[in-house]
């Protein structure tokens, strides 16, 4: 997972941190982070998301201190921050899309499943249409800033079971989401927990 998070953040967008076996990874790749990744039918790794709770080392807290003080929310294991949000670059031609359903919708179903109240983020702007596509509802906070040559938004997600079924319904996606699945090796990521999503 890690090696594909390079070749997407390091190699094609040129922002990522550069780690040992060509691995990319952070300071907010903790032990109590958790993953979430979309396996093929071929049970290989297709698209990924980091998912970490704001009472531990989160991203928005730093590069975006100012806007976040406007997501009004007190730091804690309800409240996560969801990022590092990927498709593998061979699979964007034909499913890339459906991948993203899967993951937003899976974020959502996990987010309920844990009693999470709310859901952060840190996202180009021009992506607020997607967004909306798979209905993931964004609520944007603060203004704009530039990252990277880039303009990003902080944003806002209450988890309920409505937008949980109108994203099932909209996306043509039935539950279970989540699935108990036994990856191969590659896939995992020493203790750190992951949740899986099946393409199926």
């Amino acid at each position: 997972m890690f090696r594909m998070r390079s070749e997407v953040f390091l190699d094609e967008l040129g922002r990522g941190y550069n780690a040992p076996l060509g691995h990319e990874v952070d300071c907010y790749d903790g032990q109590n982070t958790t993953y979430m990744m979309y396996i093929d039918d071929m049970g290989e790794l297709v698209g990924a998301l980091r998912i970490n709770t704001t009472n531990n080392p989160y991203q928005l807290q730093d590069l975006m201190p100012n806007v976040e003080k406007s997501l009004a929310y007190h730091p804690s294991d309800k409240v996560w921050e969801a990022s590092r949000l990927y498709v593998k670059k061979q699979n964007r031609s034909h499913n890339a899309l459906h991948v993203f359903k899967c993951l937003m919708t899976g974020l959502v179903a996990y987010a309920l499943k844990s009693k999470v109240e709310k859901l952060i983020y840190l996202t180009e702007q021009k992506k607020d249409v997607l967004y909306r596509r798979v209905g993931f509802v964004p609520h944007w906070k603060g203004n704009p800033v530039c990252l990277h040559g880039l303009t990003w938004r902080a944003g806002i997600t209450y988890p309920n079971a409505a937008l949980m079924q109108n994203m099932l319904l909209r996306n043509h996606l039935k539950t279970p989401l989540l699935h108990r699945v036994k990856p191969h090796a590659k896939h995992r990521v020493n203790d750190r927990k992951v949740v899986y999503l099946k393409s199926k």
